[in-house]
């Protein structure tokens, strides 16, 4: 699903000038973006936690999701094949309980691991209750539109499914 500018991601970006680490801001945001609400407050000066984090460690409960998931390049460098080493399959449209990668299809970008042309990683939540529940950083958690996320993380969405 392809994630188009918009006003609201132009109002998240100017929010979060410094992207997600600005956590300060964090509360503005559930007053200025129609849709977003905190799910959890977490304290960025004390919380480790990041996206991958919370959906593969928290939400989904995979083993492999026990440690400290920024450091595990083919997450980020090679996701899809990733996942699919992981059980998890892409659909087509998002349903509760889907987890959402986030992607930047500016296939010039580079990660080292990645191969050109590869889209990256970028962000990952949970499909629940026709929104979006994600981590910010070490921000709060939060629940969204899919579309309603900062630029930063990407012009595209895809939808996995886990097998069962």
């Amino acid at each position: 699903m392809r994630i188009e500018d918009s006003p609201v991601r132009r109002t998240i970006d100017e929010l979060l000038p410094n992207g997600p680490e600005t956590w300060h801001l964090y509360d503005t945001l559930v007053t200025r973006v129609r849709g977003m609400e905190i799910v959890e407050k977490r304290d960025p000066r004390t919380d480790s936690d990041r996206c991958a984090d919370y959906v593969f460690g928290r939400i989904m409960q995979e083993p492999w999701a026990q440690i400290n998931l920024q450091f595990i390049e083919e997450l980020w460098s090679d996701t899809i094949r990733f996942l699919e080493g992981k059980g998890y399959y892409e659909v087509e449209m998002p349903k509760k309980g889907v987890m959402v990668a986030y992607f930047n299809t500016d296939y010039s970008a580079v990660l080292e691991g990645a191969r050109l042309g590869q889209a990256i990683a970028k962000h990952f939540g949970v499909f629940q209750n026709n929104r979006v529940i994600s981590k910010w950083s070490r921000g709060h958690v939060y629940r969204h539109p899919i579309e309603s996320v900062p630029t930063l993380y990407g012009d595209e969405a895809r939808f996995f499914r886990k097998s069962a």
